[in-house]
């Protein structure tokens, strides 16, 4: 059963190719470069700005002759001057993350925009309570698609990898998710076709955001067929501290069991056996 969804930005659940394009013709009108259309900045985002820069210069006629890193750093400080010019999520993605995290998912988002500003247009664009964790660049977090940010998510939700779903529209995010060991879900709504996904192995392509969500439940429905019994030790276990009734939160626990059709069952001496199996039987 997945247990959490990790979500690349730029491509995935947020649409930025206008506000990236915006700053990079920008930026080359300002060195008398030639502007670059709208769509060919798809091929360029996805692995950070100075990748993206790189890419921009080698597009254009004369990029060889400007200064790489002049260039580096004027792009920077106009992008962090206005970075939400026409950004808006994706459609579909508000109600996705809203099912995920009513299926009890946690959700977070792994971008390789400097951490700052990756938690600023998160914020910006879908308020502050909306993920459980955003997570940029940093000195410790290097950029996709080294796995480490998404391994640190996952370490932080306290659940294993092979529990986590990974999302994104790049074959830079397919390759991070499954250095990860999580479950990789390519978009095809973002900035790269479906052949790069199916290259970089998906292990499943989606052309609409709410076949995720259809994805966690199905997995959810599944772990709950294949999970018929569970078997406790009372003393130590169900009964701590001496306390020989059950508590309210193991109560609601069992419940929960019985709602999904988990039989539960705990044996020890006869007396207390005796007590939680009454407990149980009430439930």
């Amino acid at each position: 059963m997945y247990k959490a969804c990790i979500f690349d930005l730029d491509g995935t659940i947020a649409d930025t190719v206008e506000s990236i394009a915006y700053v990079g013709n920008q930026t080359l009108r300002h060195f008398h470069l030639p502007e670059l259309p709208v769509e060919n900045y798809n091929f360029y985002a996805g692995d950070g700005a100075d990748e993206l820069v790189r890419r921009m210069l080698q597009a254009v006629p004369g990029g060889d002759k400007v200064d790489y890193e002049e260039v580096r750093v004027l792009y920077r400080k106009w992008f962090g001057e206005n970075p939400f010019y026409h950004v808006k999520p994706f459609e579909g993605i508000l109600e996705l993350l809203e099912g995920l995290k009513k299926e009890g998912l946690k959700i977070a988002v792994f971008s390789n925009k400097p951490h700052g500003a990756a938690v600023e247009v998160v914020e910006k664009i879908f308020g502050r309570d909306v993920f459980h964790k955003v997570q940029g660049q940093t000195e410790k977090i290097p950029r996709k698609p080294s796995p480490i940010g998404a391994l640190a998510i996952a370490e932080e939700f306290q659940i294993s990898p092979k529990e986590c779903i990974y999302c994104g529209d790049t074959n830079t995010d397919m390759d991070t998710g499954k250095a990860a060991g999580m479950f990789t879900v390519g978009v095809t709504w973002g900035f790269r076709p479906r052949t790069e996904l199916e290259e970089h192995h998906a292990d499943k392509i989606v052309d609409r955001p709410e076949e995720i969500l259809t994805l966690a439940k199905k997995r959810k429905r599944r772990s709950r067929k294949m999970l018929k019994l569970i078997a406790s030790d009372l003393d130590g276990t169900l009964l701590q501290n001496g306390v020989r009734t059950l508590s309210d939160t193991v109560i609601e626990q069992i419940k929960q069991l019985k709602e999904m059709g988990i039989l539960f069952v705990s044996r020890q001496r006869k007396t207390v056996y005796q007590s939680a199996k009454t407990v149980c039987t009430c439930l």
